[in-house]
């Protein structure tokens, strides 16, 4: 019997701490979408630009690791192009909304709410790994703007913007 109420107080500890861990990443997460929405010509944006060194902590070595390493270079090889506004909701009174999926549950077809095409790249992320996306929703629920994909490597965040397209 005490070993069942251990395992169960051991078991009840892992879970609070996995809920405490997500709930940390989205409030970090929040913390970087409020200061992307006061960016002033994409200066803190240019801060989640990944290195190939983050790459390769999300995603698995050899072919996929490359693809995405040169669709990231692509995307943030002009930073002067992206729109100031790229990051900011359309209207002022837009709702934040942060939605996640780990590679597991991309496998098992859960999204989560975030693009169901993280699911055709599920098997090319490291075990592990989290997909995190933010969206700006209408007073009515209706998507504004959705950004993706944001991960968290080494205690930063990086943004690969639609990474699933370096696959297509």
């Amino acid at each position: 019997m005490n070993r069942s109420i251990i395992s169960l107080i051991v078991l009840c500890c892992v879970l609070f701490s996995c809920n405490a861990s997500n709930d940390n990443e989205i409030k970090e997460l929040i913390d970087i979408v409020n200061q992307l929405k006061t960016d002033q010509k994409n200066q803190f944006l240019s801060t989640l630009k990944p290195s190939e060194e983050d790459l390769g902590q999300v995603f698995q070595e050899g072919e996929a690791a490359e693809k995405v390493i040169s669709f990231s270079n692509f995307k943030w090889a002009d930073i002067s192009l992206i729109p100031e506004d790229g990051m900011k909701p359309i209207t002022d009174d837009a709702e934040l909304k942060i939605m996640s999926a780990t590679k597991s549950e991309l496998k098992e077809g859960i999204t989560n709410g975030i693009p169901r095409e993280y699911m055709d790249i599920a098997d090319r992320l490291k075990d592990g790994t989290k997909v995190y996306v933010m969206a700006y929703l209408n007073e009515d629920g209706s998507e504004q703007k959705m950004r993706s994909a944001f991960f968290k490597v080494s205690g930063r965040w990086i943004l690969i913007p639609r990474v699933y397209k370096a696959f297509e």
